[in-house]
């Protein structure tokens, strides 16, 4: 039975002490962070019944069979799927029947009996969040999930498309802050007034294929931005036109890095990463696979490359209250 989560199910869960397992949607705060999201985060942001967040859950008789959650980026326009849970072990969706069988995952022996067929349940978890999210006015649906991962090809059967890659590079050992360091030349800590001018170096650094899935306008690419506590931006400005970006914020003992520069300055990259590394601390940084001179810049400084991810997007068809007065993208 698929429903969305409701205070009694929270405490169902609460009891049987789940969900258990791996979190099979890897939003970057749980991989760049230093401490997994716990389920207490999840009841307490559930219960709240805030509409930033959808919760959906599927139920074998009294047995959770999955869970998942869909949550704003920066905007309503944009969801992404963080937490995707299923009762079955990993082994049970890599290796179990194909996603449309109707072939149960029996465990008797084991002390548990379910007759939910992971794959199914995690096709309905992703339809149901879609429905749920549609209603809310989402247009973008994100999941990252690990390249290895078989809910790669069930996304794909309901609507998610990888449009890139990303790799998370970590830094072997904490890098000692270099004291009084300073910017580079023409270098300084964007202003919301450098907002406009960070998208048009978005639009001129980034594939145009990836652009058309994560918004072709300033309102859609502003609502897909990740948001990241304590985060701080720098960037390169002459001539009022802004040539590059770095991005640092601080998840726990961690310091995660983000760069853009204008194809036309190159050297923008390193001098970018360098400064980043003179921050101090243990560094994660997810590079995706259209900035290779980042990853390459990084693993010469003895970064080492942890995990891949795919980058899916679903389009969500949003419901129109008003016929006569439909938006459309050019």
């Amino acid at each position: 039975m698929m429903q969305t989560l409701r205070a009694r199910d929270v405490l169902r869960c609460i009891i049987q002490n789940v969900p258990k397992g791996p979190n099979l949607a890897c939003p970057s705060q749980c991989l760049t962070g230093d401490k997994p999201v716990s389920n207490p985060i999840l009841w307490k942001e559930t219960l709240a019944q805030r509409r930033e967040r959808v919760t959906v859950a599927s139920w074998d008789g009294p047995r959770l069979a999955g869970l998942a959650s869909a949550r704003i980026r920066s905007g309503q326009r944009a969801w992404e799927v963080d937490r995707l849970f299923l009762a079955c072990d990993s082994g049970d969706l890599l290796t179990g029947a194909e996603p449309f069988s109707s072939a149960p995952i029996n465990r008797e022996s084991q002390g548990q009996q379910t007759n939910a067929n992971p794959n199914l349940v995690a096709l309905e978890l992703l339809e149901q969040l879609a429905r749920e999210t549609g209603q809310l006015r989402a247009e973008r649906i994100f999941l990252r999930v690990s390249t290895k991962s078989r809910i790669f090809l069930l996304a794909r059967q309901v609507g998610f498309f990888p449009y890139y890659e990303e790799n998370l590079l970590e830094s072997s050992t904490p890098w000692e802050p270099q004291t009084g360091a300073m910017p580079p030349e023409n270098w300084s800590e964007a202003t919301p007034e450098d907002a406009f001018s960070l998208f048009q170096l978005y639009c001129a650094a980034t594939p145009q294929s990836v652009r058309a899935a994560v918004g072709m306008s300033f309102d859609q690419w502003q609502d897909s931005q990740e948001p990241l506590g304590h985060r701080q931006t720098w960037i390169s400005k002459v001539d009022g036109k802004v040539l590059a970006r770095l991005s640092l914020s601080r998840c726990g003992q961690v310091k995660v890095g983000g760069v853009l520069a204008h194809p036309d300055n190159p050297e923008l990259w390193e001098k970018a990463v360098d400064w980043a590394l003179s921050q101090g601390r243990k560094h994660r940084w997810l590079v995706p696979d259209y900035q290779e001179m980042v990853s390459s810049l990084l693993l010469r400084r003895q970064f080492r490359l942890v995990s891949s991810y795919n980058v899916m997007i679903k389009t969500v068809a949003v419901p129109v209250a008003r016929p006569g007065m439909v938006a459309v993208e050019a």
